[in-house]
């Protein structure tokens, strides 16, 4: 790229000029940020699978049915039986909460939000740094 702009813009010295550095910076730029994005997306994708994943097997029975979380089984007809039923579920639903309360792993989503705005805040801090050497090249003599 740097030959084809030398070749094109018209000889003032022996420096590469100043488009042509400019085009390769943000050439440079424009390929971290979709290898960024390529990045942010799997850690979403990943971390959307693994909720879905946590959401499965909360549903899914110790015997590896899956149980109908609004009507008790039809075997289920006394009182009693059916107040049992309704007290264990809300047992694994409160055990569930507390589990997932304690734990202290960060979600994939997460990593991605806070891989997302680290690259955001690098670019801010890359783009002002280049356009003040860039704006010093250009007007200093």
């Amino acid at each position: 790229m740097l030959l084809i702009i030398n070749n094109t813009l018209p000889s003032t010295g022996r420096d590469i000029p100043l488009m042509g550095v400019f085009c390769c910076v943000i050439f440079c730029l424009i390929g971290i940020s979709i290898v960024e994005t390529i990045l942010v997306n799997y850690l979403k994708v990943k971390g959307t699978k693994k909720r879905s994943a946590e959401t499965t097997a909360g549903i899914i029975g110790q015997d590896g049915s899956a149980r109908d979380q609004q009507n008790p089984p039809d075997s289920v007809r006394d009182q009693n039986e059916e107040q049992s039923y309704t007290l264990n579920l809300l047992n694994q639903i409160l055990t569930e909460v507390q589990a997932a309360s304690q734990r202290k792993q960060l979600s994939w989503t997460r990593v991605a939000r806070i891989t997302d705005v680290t690259f955001l805040v690098l670019y801010i801090l890359t783009i002002i740094v280049f356009m003040s050497v860039l704006w010093k090249f250009w007007y200093d003599p």
